[in-house]
């Protein structure tokens, strides 16, 4: 797991090896203690393990971007 803070929120990140030796990353976005995660590109095949968590931690940070301006929760509680 690797860590991240983005406009006040944690992002963790989750690799894992799938079983045609390709990578693909879990990401988390935790806000005010609720959690919300997404799979990045699950039909991809990223080749390093760092190629996926790049794409996951771009993807999360996308998904915070959108729910801009800050204070505006990404899950509804």
């Amino acid at each position: 797991m690797t860590a991240f803070a983005y406009k006040e929120r944690s992002i963790q990140l989750w690799p894992g090896l799938k079983d045609d030796g390709t990578w693909l990353c879990r990401y988390f976005i935790i806000e005010n203690g609720n959690i919300i995660s997404g799979l990045i590109y699950p039909d991809a095949h990223f080749s390093t393990r760092r190629e996926a968590e790049a794409a996951a931690l771009k993807a999360a940070q996308d998904v915070i971007d959108a729910r801009e301006p800050l204070g505006t929760p990404i899950c509804d509680r």
